[in-house]
């Protein structure tokens, strides 16, 4: 029965975290779950252990976490700072296991230096479990986010290598540097080649499956599943690092997901299902199999910590002194390190060195005491053999086991109870929202790609979407924008446009009837804006001039026949010329608040402009025309709700859809998940606010064929 027990006693316990957890905010995760193992075993008289097999921990646990991981990480990050995170992950696990066992055997003569090299070996990889968990409750840079990611997803290959070479030598007293150093290569340099082409050939697959037909996404999400897996043990089976060729592929299937995708909309239809699917299957994968690590450490660090201390509590403050001396040899190396990494290193905001004082060495700490050690350390340190060749017991292996241990709780505590101290996630961390400025860059962007792609045939479907993206561009900028700079603005606006029209009719470019009509409009909204209103601001209560309905019908009843619609465009036009040269004057004025009001109209008024100009060559070309403005123009648009939601939303009338309308919008949204990628990866947005704008994008183009 213990096969069936087990895993249920395991997912339960994963459960009680995940409940403990909020009644205990200050407890990290991994430690809650931790605690639980702990109580495992004092309170829990199980028939077998929960001890896992090191192999079979690697390839069941690690793999498929560091896939996920992976394909979660910022590539663009990872390549800026990937002198840095090579020198993390191979050069400062190499220092740690010098420095280390040498401090070791001195301190304990007895422990041989190849087996005190091994135990160092064993607490050189960071935990890239506890790291992903660390950054849901401290406030991390960029460049410190990129640096412990890409640390913990390639120093595994080089620890593994380096133990591996130590108690080769414990156990036989040969050793090489050249066979360690042509081994490592060899390692490492063909994980990496493997992982490439099994994730190139992947990606293959999938795209002859899906041509074949098979578009379930059932099948497409357990065939992402299966990789990691596979990936592992195939590089395993010929001698590479199975860590490298997960974390490769991984990482090579993101890009070629990003740059090789086709621009169909029953394409982009497929794959926001299949996005959803996977992420909700690989979060649930990833919070299982954290769970029972962290458990299961718990419960293994118990069965070796107890009977130690028990067996020797007459030495527990030695025992518990040289947890702490070990803790402090390894977090200070990786301190110096981490600071020598920095200083030689250029600021990616400045281009240049980083200025050293106390934010340089404080940023230094929070990336030092932000990568403990965790399961991946004990797992290699289990497999110290119980024997030498000579058949004689290995010495001091409980010692080891015992120092490991405590290292590794150690370095959790601390990374939970003082890095937040260091680096404080923030009230504002909490409640992240994106910032206005942002997204009017990335709507402004894909408006611009748009207009690139834009063909004859899907002209009024494009014209159509990019008014959409205005509409919410000018809601955001309103939102930014002074309410009092924007009511003043508008009625500077106005006395231009009066003045113009004034001089229109003196000089007769514009019969007088559709004159005096816009000018006792522009008198009526004068008096709007110039009143003292409360509640609503003024401004939001006035639209354009050329954009009043009302307007439009009192010059329609008292032009009559005299005057024709090309006429009545083309003041219009003029008009709204007016406005947009004003806006475009102050737009460019040192007064960063008038500017920014002049920069919202600007969003009104140019649309607007755009639309008058291409009605007007309709006319031209003898076409039906609808005078009506973009507000009135029959489409679907999105809009973002006040709780920040994106929304489609439909217009009241009831026009038939232009020719293509569903292609353009895919065509957006695919433009706009690389904008929320790109925005990503530059560091503007956080991955927990990439991930939220992806899924509103997927959710919308799931909706296109509605």
């Amino acid at each position: 029965m213990d096969i069936i027990i087990i895993p249920l006693i395991l997912l339960g316990a994963i459960l009680a975290s995940a409940v403990l957890e909020q009644f205990i905010p200050r407890l990290s995760l991994p430690l809650v779950q931790m605690a639980i193992g702990v109580g495992i075993y004092l309170f829990m008289d199980l028939e077998s252990d929960l001890t896992i097999d090191a192999d079979l921990f690697l390839v069941m646990f690690i793999a498929p976490l560091l896939f996920d991981e992976s394909r979660n990480a910022n590539n663009r990050a990872l390549w800026t700072n990937r002198n840095t995170i090579l020198s993390l992950a191979i050069g400062l696990v190499i220092a740690t296991v010098l420095v280390a066992g040498f401090v070791l055997h001195v301190l304990v003569p007895s422990v041989s230096l190849a087996a005190a090299f091994a135990f160092a070996a064993a607490l050189g990889p960071t935990d890239a479990v506890a790291v992903a968990s660390m950054s849901k409750s401290i406030r991390l840079k960029q460049r410190q986010s990129a640096l412990l990611t890409g640390e913990a997803l390639l120093n595994d290959a080089s620890g593994v290598v380096s133990f591996q070479f130590a108690i080769a030598a414990a156990v036989t007293g040969a050793f090489s540097i050249a066979d360690a150093g042509k081994t490592f290569v060899i390692d490492f340099g063909g994980g990496l080649v493997l992982g490439l082409a099994l994730g190139a050939i992947a990606y293959f697959v999938m795209q002859r499956v899906r041509r074949a037909g098979i578009e379930t996404v059932t099948f497409h999400v357990c065939f992402e599943v299966f990789l990691p897996f596979v990936i592992y043990l195939i590089a395993e089976t010929i001698h590479v690092s199975g860590i490298i060729s997960v974390v490769a592929s991984g990482l090579l299937l993101t890009i070629l997901a990003q740059v090789a995708r086709p621009k169909s909309r029953d394409f982009y239809k497929f794959s926001a299902r299949l996005t959803m699917a996977s992420e909700s299957v690989w979060s649930l994968i990833s919070f299982v199999l954290n769970g029972v690590i962290f458990v299961d450490l718990g419960f293994i660090l118990s069965d070796t910590l107890i009977p130690s201390m028990r067996e020797n509590s007459a030495d527990l403050f030695w025992l518990f002194g040289m947890v702490l001396v070990m803790t402090a040899v390894i977090v200070g190396v990786r301190f110096i390190w981490v600071l020598g990494c920095d200083y030689l290193s250029k600021n990616p905001e400045t281009g240049g060195r980083f200025e050293s004082g106390s934010d340089f060495v404080r940023d230094a700490l929070v990336t030092t005491l932000s990568g403990p050690k965790g399961a991946v350390s004990f797992s290699i340190a289990s497999t110290i053999p119980l024997t030498l060749s000579t058949g004689e017991l290995f010495p001091q292996r409980d010692l080891l086991l015992f120092l490991t241990c405590g290292v590794i709780i150690v370095t959790l505590v601390i990374a939970n109870y003082v890095v937040p101290v260091l680096a404080p996630k923030g009230d504002d961390q909490d409640t992240e929202e994106l910032d206005s400025a942002v997204e009017i860059e990335m709507l402004e962007n894909v408006i611009t790609g748009l207009k690139r792609q834009q063909t004859a045939e899907n002209k009024q479907a494009t014209g159509r979407a990019m008014r959409s993206y205005h509409r919410r561009i000018a809601t955001l900028r309103r939102k930014e924008a002074s309410s009092r700079q924007l009511r003043f603005l508008r009625q500077e606006i106005l006395v231009q446009q009066r003045d113009y029209i004034e001089q229109a009719i003196a000089t007769d470019e514009i019969d007088r009837r559709i004159g005096d009509a816009y000018l006792k409009r522009i008198e009526r909204m004068l008096k709007i804006l110039t009143r003292k209103r409360t509640g609503a601001p003024a401004a939001a209560k006035v639209q354009p001039l050329a954009q009043t309905t009302s307007t439009i019908r009192k010059i329609q009843k008292q032009a009559g026949t005299a005057t024709n619609e090309r006429q009545r465009l083309e003041f219009k036009i003029e008009v709204e010329r007016v406005a947009v040269d004003y806006l475009e004057q102050v737009s460019r004025e040192l007064d960063a608040e008038r500017a920014e009001a002049a920069l919202a109209l600007l969003s009104e008024h140019k649309p607007l402009l755009s639309t008058l100009r291409a009605n007007l060559r309709s006319l031209d070309k003898s076409l039906a025309i609808d005078t009506a403005m973009p507000e009135e123009t029959p489409d679907t648009q999105i809009v973002r709700t006040e709780s920040g939601e994106l929304r489609k939303e439909e217009s009241q009338t009831e026009d038939d859809e232009p020719a293509g309308m569903s292609d353009v919008w895919a065509e957006a949204f695919r433009l706009e998940l690389d904008e929320i990628q790109d925005k990503y990866e530059s560091g503007k947005i956080s991955q927990d606010l990439a991930r939220e704008m992806r899924e509103e994008i997927y959710l919308l183009q799931m909706g296109l064929s509605d």
